[in-house]
């Protein structure tokens, strides 16, 4: 018999509408093209600030700014909700999606079922708002106006702050953990995450560098490009060994010297300013 050599099994493929890897870590794979066509779309066809289905979660009573620039808030105006969302956020968080009920939150929140679902009709719809609220909290909702008076490097800088303060967090890290693992098996929740968080955060950030762009402190032709490629920078090295849980969270001051140097980093380069005016 003549020896014919084996078959090369042939390799599993993620879907290109599958969220399974960290939306923010660029790839050259066709994957990420899709999700930069998204971007663009966020900035120029949506509001970052309001959800048109969780008004009141967004309904924020200010205090004043923090060090990263967020107006520090009480949370959803309704304290039925509030008390609700604290309890979902608790429990997603101990069982993930998968293992968490609405039976468990009521009993967690102290609210009845009608309590409950008069509010979120789903796990879905009360997963979404959980994810959605967090990012509330950490000022990652915003009108581009809200920046009006900064120099270019105090508008990231201070953006660059709300976002490693949330995605650097010990509740977030999690929170992607739970959602990467389960996101084979059962892709709802992954869908849902990327939808209420990631999502809206870069739609957000999109249009604030158009918004950027369009008075002049922004120099680019392709504001959406270059508002993922900052948001790519904020990650970095720290945030891949925090996934893989391969050192302790940062302190606030070790986060934020971080975010200074990408900040610079990105807005200078590393060409020498001899070869950028022989350019």
């Amino acid at each position: 018999m003549r020896a014919t050599a084996p078959r090369a099994r042939p390799r599993r493929t993620v879907p290109p509408n599958h969220p399974v890897a960290n939306p923010l870590v660029i790839s050259p794979s066709p994957h990420w093209t899709g999700l930069y066509r998204t971007a663009r779309f966020l900035g120029r066809s949506r509001s970052p600030v309001k959800s048109e289905r969780y008004s009141s979660v967004q309904s924020l009573t200010n205090q004043g700014p923090d060090r990263a620039g967020r107006t520090v808030a009480d949370g959803p105006a309704d304290p039925k909700t509030a008390q609700i969302l604290a309890a979902s956020r608790e429990v997603f968080l101990e069982l993930g999606y998968a293992g968490a009920s609405m039976d468990m939150v009521a009993q967690r929140a102290r609210v009845s079922k009608t309590t409950l679902y008069t509010r979120f009709p789903s796990k879905q719809d009360l997963y979404a708002a959980t994810i959605s609220a967090e990012c509330e909290r950490h000022g990652l909702r915003f009108r581009p106006e809200e920046f009006d008076g900064l120099s270019l490097r105090d508008a990231l800088r201070r953006i660059g702050r709300r976002f490693v303060d949330l995605v650097w967090s010990e509740p977030a890290i999690r929170v992607f953990q739970s959602v990467a693992g389960e996101s084979t098996r059962q892709p709802e929740p992954a869908q849902i995450y990327y939808r209420s968080g990631p999502e809206k955060g870069i739609g957000a950030v999109v249009a604030l560098f158009e918004h950027l762009a369009a008075g002049g402190l922004l120099d680019t032709d392709d504001p959406a490009f270059a508002a993922t490629q900052f948001l790519a920078a904020l990650q970095g090295a720290p945030y891949c060994a925090l996934v893989l849980g391969l050192g302790p969270e940062p302190t606030q001051e070790e986060r934020y010297a971080f975010v200074d140097k990408a900040t610079d980093l990105f807005l200078r380069g590393v060409v020498p300013a001899s070869q950028k005016s022989g350019s």
